[in-house]
């Protein structure tokens, strides 16, 4: 049988890495706070990408496969948490900034603690020649994290919007609305991930889905932080 979902993940590795490498190179270079904290963002996913390509891969078993996907909400929650902390950082809240920074890192720590001790068996699912397997932390720990990530992603979005809109300058306008755009399908290819995905039965269609989109935008945010004049 083939571990559809996993690979589905394997391909998207190999960008998240390069974008990663190419963002610490930038951030070495310019010392940009910002800089960095969208390269500690790739960093994360593509830590959690990792991850998420272990079940069927790596790990065979359904309680080593579950234990895994107890790991990767936190570095998703560190993603969000580095995304997030980047409009603050330009409105120079700093206070608001590191108390914000804080507060997620807590939320993340505590998540993954109450995941990896309700560790049960993940659910396997057959598709021939598809299989793929499903977490099982509950229903309202992945609505939380649902809508948590939904919220921020939304935020970030119309932050980079706005400022688009509201900015003079051409090369600043390109940046803010690629990287509200590449946010912008993070939030569409969460929903058809997390929602169509669970109303479908072939949920690994829905995971191709966003899979494509995933890396449509990252490639978008990676072109707007690295637009010049």
């Amino acid at each position: 049988m083939i571990p559809i979902v996993s690979l589905s993940h394997l391909i998207v590795l190999p960008f998240m890495m390069f974008i990663s490498w190419r963002l610490y190179l930038s951030f070495k270079e310019t010392k940009e706070k910002n800089v960095g904290y969208f390269f500690l963002a790739f960093l994360m996913m593509t830590i959690m990408e990792v991850i998420l390509t272990t079940p069927g891969l790596v790990f065979k078993n359904p309680l080593e496969i579950s234990t895994a996907f107890s790991f990767y909400p936190f570095f998703m929650l560190l993603l969000l948490t580095s995304i997030s902390a980047i409009p603050f950082s330009i409105l120079k809240m700093k206070k608001t900034e590191i108390i914000f920074i804080v507060l997620m890192f807590l939320t993340a720590v505590i998540t993954s603690s109450i995941n990896l001790n309700n560790v049960k068996p993940a659910v396997i699912y057959y598709n021939a020649p598809f299989v793929y397997w499903e977490d099982t932390r509950g229903e309202t720990m992945n609505i939380f994290l649902g809508a948590l990530g939904a919220v921020i992603l939304i935020f970030i979005t119309f932050f980079f919007l706005i400022n688009g809109l509201k900015n003079q300058e051409r090369y600043v306008k390109i940046r803010s609305f690629l990287i509200s755009g590449g946010m912008a399908i993070f939030l569409l290819a969460a929903v058809i991930n997390f929602v169509l995905g669970a109303i479908f039965i072939k949920q690994y269609v829905t995971t191709l889905i966003s899979t494509f989109l995933l890396i449509a935008g990252s490639i978008s945010v990676f072109v707007g932080v690295r637009y010049k004049k």
